[in-house]
């Protein structure tokens, strides 16, 4: 999975370190044995910040409170259930 991961996502782009790996397969050992392997990064290089869970929500927050347009509560349930329809 981590050699499919490096061929089909991040491609020919160099991985320059650190690395931060977020969300809940974070937490999986083998998961990230194996991406330190594949890209060939040291214990140091690939680090898991310690709110791994919340990172991608706290950098949601942040890109929406920099746009200038505001969206209503209506068009964010309309996002929501988009998200919901798709999975």
């Amino acid at each position: 999975m981590a050699r499919n991961f490096k061929s089909s996502i991040v491609k020919s782009r160099p991985v320059v370190a650190p690395v931060a790996l977020i969300g809940a397969v974070s937490q999986n050992a083998g998961w990230t044995a194996a991406l330190r392997e594949t890209f060939g990064l040291g214990e140091g290089d690939l680090i898991v910040p310690e709110l791994y869970a919340w990172c991608g929500a706290i950098g949601t927050a942040i890109l929406e409170a920099e746009e200038r347009r505001k969206r209503s509560i209506r068009e964010i349930h309309r996002l929501s259930q988009h998200d919901v329809e798709r999975a």
